[in-house]
This record gives C-alpha cells, structure tokens and sequence, in this order.
C-alpha cells in the first residue's frame, strides 16, 4: 500500500509540467488513471491451458503390437508415434518404402522418400482435417511370412479413411501392406524396416496415392 502511494505522488510530480497551466485537480485525476492502468500491466497472467495431446503406445515387443500402434497413432493425429513405428539407424536400420508402380510414376516425391517423408505426409494430412476429425486404418489379420528370431514380415491388408475434404486426393484408401519387421535386441522392441505397399486392382487407390498427393 506505502508503495502504491509512492509511485502515486512519483506519477502526480511527473505529470505536473505536462498539465502547467491546468488546475492541480486535473493532473491528480489522469495521473490516478495512469496509476490505476499500470497496476494491471505488469502483473502476471493466467498461464494458457496446454494443449492436450493424446498418446496411446505401447512397449512394441510383439510385432502385431507395432499395427495396434500405428493404428492409435493416426486416430489421434499423433506424428511422434506413428514415427516410432518406424525404424531408422538407431534401432532397425534405414527405413525404407516402396509404393505401388502406379504410384510411384505418378509422384515424383517416391523418388527420394525416406523418414522424414513420412512425417511429412502425416503433418500435412493432419493439418488439412476439420476440427475433431482424424485417420483411421483397419487392419486385417496378418498373415506373418519369413519368421526369423529377429525379423519377420507381416502381410496385411488394409482400410485406410483420411477426411480431408481436398480434391483429386482420395479420402478412402485400400491395399496390402508388406511389412517387413525387425527386432531391436537392445530394447525387445520390434519396428518396419521396410514397408511395401500393393494393390488390390488397378482401380483402386491405395496408401501410395494418399501419401504422394499429402506430400505436396
């Protein structure tokens, strides 16, 4: 209180010149309205609500772990998680993937795609859902070929829905997905290493189609 009255005769003797020729009466009246607006100015707002980011993921020690994963990733929009399921030098080796050859004549981004393409796409997917929206994928029962201690793949069809809303890209995409899967011995945790993407018919688009037309 003492300091509140400090700065209010402080603010009454720095506005008198500026008021010389006016009554005493009006500078006391605008400088208690100086006072009064900068007691608000510096006190400290109420910090903003973060955020909330919804994570659903799962120790990936079985490879059909890593398609439960992937599915949550997307449903909640989660680009960190979907990444996780995917290998890179760290853990699996370089990650790599192979869209169909109809895709792939049709989208030059294939040319070089790698990690961060995949980040990419979903980033981009994302930012161009309604509010509430997101992805959703059903993946059928796989059917596991090649079964090593440390690698195994894993093929699996797919129902990939994206309601973007944006034209020439299909919101509804349909395939098989060949998953090839390895075992980080360090951790006990699986991710793709390599993922190949078939179709189904020629009339179809698949997950290439919606990754290529997202990438740009």
């Amino acid at each position: 209180m003492h300091r509140f009255r400090l700065y209010f005769v402080h603010s009454v003797l720095l506005c008198g010149p500026i008021f010389r020729g006016r009554s005493l009466k009006w500078s006391i009246v605008v400088a208690a309205t100086m006072v009064i607006a900068g007691c608000g100015l510096f006190e400290p707002r109420d910090p903003e609500e973060p955020i909330s980011v919804r994570s659903t993921f799962t120790p990936p020690t079985e490879p059909q772990t890593v398609l439960d994963n992937m599915g949550a990733s997307l449903r909640e929009l989660n680009s960190v998680n979907y990444l996780r399921c995917l290998s890179d030098t760290g853990t699996g080796g370089l990650f790599q993937f192979e869209p169909t050859l109809a895709a792939a004549g049709v989208y030059g981004v294939f040319a070089t795609w790698d990690r961060s393409s995949e980040e990419a796409w979903f980033l981009n997917a994302r930012s161009r859902l309604p509010s509430g929206s997101g992805m959703t994928v059903t993946f059928s029962t796989p059917v596991a070929q090649g079964v090593q201690p440390d690698s195994v793949t894993l093929d699996v069809p797919y129902d990939l829905s994206i309601h973007h809303g944006q034209q020439g890209i299909p919101q509804r995409v349909v395939g098989r997905s060949l998953l090839t899967m390895v075992l980080d011995r360090r951790t006990g945790t699986w991710s793709i290493r390599r993922w190949q993407d078939v179709a189904l018919s020629s009339i179809q688009a698949t997950w290439s189609d919606a990754k290529g037309g997202l990438s740009q």
